[in-house]
């Protein structure tokens, strides 16, 4: 559900951080940027899931994941709070036979990655079915570092003040705002992507 800002723009449900969060971190702020930061807010957040392909903030997912062949499946969105059911069907129907008891795999919270203790997971599409919670309920002090760090940057440059500037000539005429995020922030966000 997404969280109203006063009678402007909402905050969308995978917002990494909020309005009043972002006004203590940038004290410059006034209510009179509410909507364009708002707007910042829910576009960085929305590049950020794109970005890493997943879902930061803690949210209950249900899905159907092809098997690897292996004992080895891995969850695209974590950090894992929790496996609510876990069920194993190549023949994708999914009927109570099929649900892997809690004391049948071991799951790697910090990875999301779920390893069976005896069998494997068969190829194929949809041949797993999960219902999980993943995400942090708090983001990292790091990742908001790096949005709030975003938001100073792309107002800066709607508002001309020169950063973000991929390039600038001597005379002013080739003026170029930068299409993308501050370096260092683009660093924090790209450790977020699975690596395996």
């Amino acid at each position: 559900m997404s969280d109203p800002v006063d009678e402007g723009r909402v905050i969308n449900t995978n917002a990494l951080v909020s309005w009043e969060e972002a006004k203590e971190f940038l004290p410059d702020l006034t209510d009179d940027d509410q909507d364009d930061v708002v707007f910042l807010i829910n576009s960085i957040s929305d590049r950020v899931q794109q970005m890493t392909g997943r879902i930061l903030v803690d949210t209950d997912h249900t899905v159907y994941l092809p098997g690897s062949g292996t004992a080895i499946l891995l969850l695209p969105n974590f950090p894992v709070s929790s496996i609510e059911l876990l069920k194993i069907d190549s023949s994708r129907e999914f009927g109570d036979a099929t649900e892997v008891d809690s004391d049948g795999f071991d799951i790697q919270l910090d990875s999301g990655i779920i390893e069976l203790y005896s069998g494997f997971f068969p190829t194929g599409p949809k041949t797993v079915y999960v219902e999980y919670s993943a995400g942090w309920e708090d983001i990292p002090a790091h990742i908001q570092e790096a949005v709030f760090e975003t938001i100073q940057w792309s107002l800066s440059r709607f508002r001309g003040r020169g950063v973000g500037m991929e390039s600038m000539s001597a005379d002013g005429v080739n003026v170029r705002p930068s299409l993308s995020i501050p370096s260092s922030a683009w660093n924090v966000f790209s450790e977020l992507r699975r690596r395996f």
